[in-house]
C-alpha cells in the first residue's frame, strides 16, 4: 500500500482498512443481511475524521449497525472466551 499524500487521504485509507477488517470478521459470523452492531474501539478512534469515515463505510453493508463499545476490550474478550466456551453469562 502507498502512502497517502495528506492527512486526510491517511484518515480515509485507515478508516477503509478497519472498515474491511471489520466486514471480514462480520463475514464468517453472521449470515448476509443480519443485523449487527458493529463496535469500535482503541485510541485511533479518538479522530472524529477517522471515526466518521468507518461509521459511514461500515453502514455501508446490509445489517450493519454502528454502534459505540458498551465494554473496555478486556470485558469484550473475557465474554468471547466464555460463549466459546459455552458458557453464557451476564457482566453488569
Amino acid at each position: 500500500m502507498g502512502r497517502a499524500s495528506t492527512p486526510a487521504a491517511g484518515f480515509e485509507s485507515a478508516a477503509q482498512e478497519l472498515a474491511l477488517l471489520a466486514a471480514a470478521v462480520r463475514a464468517p459470523l453472521w449470515r448476509p443481511g443480519e443485523f449487527v452492531d458493529v463496535a469500535y474501539i482503541g485510541g485511533v478512534f479518538t479522530s472524529q475524521r477517522l471515526l466518521e469515515r468507518y461509521r459511514m463505510l461500515v453502514e455501508l453493508e446490509a445489517g450493519n449497525r454502528y454502534a459505540a463499545p458498551l465494554r473496555g476490550p478486556a470485558e469484550g474478550a473475557l465474554l468471547e472466551a466464555l460463549r466459546s466456551a459455552g458458557i453464557q453469562t451476564r457482566l453488569l
